[in-house]
């Protein structure tokens, strides 16, 4: 009777740890899915930088083969362009920062998702081991 009573006790025990441990799942499951959403914006601004970059590097080259252009004509024209190209290698060099700050915000969200698809995957073992 006693060790029918430990027994019961112990099935109760598990049953609450694995309904303790099916919420942490279920938890788990609503991060992935937000951190999902994160990594997705991220990919999407991340796309949109490596596009501005790729339009800024050609104004660049635009502006060079402008200023090569010109540099027949006066020495006033001469230096809008050339500012003209500072400005837009500021802004390039801006926009690649940029791009690499996406780039690492981008890594640091995968990051976590594979930590918590870790997490879900060592819960999962944990719980069918109990269950056994």
């Amino acid at each position: 009777q006693e060790e029918s009573q430990q027994l019961q006790d112990e099935r109760s025990k598990l049953m609450a740890d694995v309904q303790v441990a099916e919420r942490q799942n279920q938890q788990l499951g609503e991060e992935n899915q937000k951190l999902q959403v994160q990594l997705k914006s991220s990919a999407e601004e991340c796309a949109q930088c490596e596009m501005k970059v790729s339009s800024l590097a050609e104004q660049l080259q635009q502006t060079r083969m402008e200023m090569v252009e010109e540099s027949r004509k006066s020495e006033e024209e001469r230096l809008t362009l050339q500012q003209q190209m500072q400005r837009l290698s500021q802004e390039l060099r801006a926009a690649e920062r940029q791009n690499e700050l996406q780039d690492e915000s981008l890594q640091k969200v995968q990051g976590e998702l594979v930590a918590e698809r870790s997490s879900t995957q060592e819960w999962r073992a944990f719980i069918l081991e109990e269950q056994d």
